[in-house]
């Protein structure tokens, strides 16, 4: 995405509308979570690992799922179907 105002593909004000726009949005969320969590160890506990499981499951269930289309795509050529 950063490629993409270098790129000359998108124009300035757009990509600069974009970026503030999800700046804000990023930043404002990260001080409302940061805050709600102050003094509440369990809270960020379960966020942490809520983030964690998340993107450790995610890339994998791409992976096994691109692996698995490629082996069964495979399998079509090889027997005709």
């Amino acid at each position: 995405m950063i490629a993409a105002g270098f790129s000359g593909k998108v124009p300035y004000l757009t990509y600069l509308a974009g970026t503030s726009v999800g700046a804000l949005c990023s930043l404002s969320s990260q001080l409302l979570l940061g805050y709600m969590m102050r003094n509440n160890p369990a809270a960020l506990v379960g966020a942490v690992a809520s983030i964690s499981t998340f993107a450790a499951v995610v890339p994998l269930t791409i992976a096994f799922v691109g692996w698995g289309s490629l082996m069964w795509s495979r399998y079509q050529m090889r027997e005709g179907i």
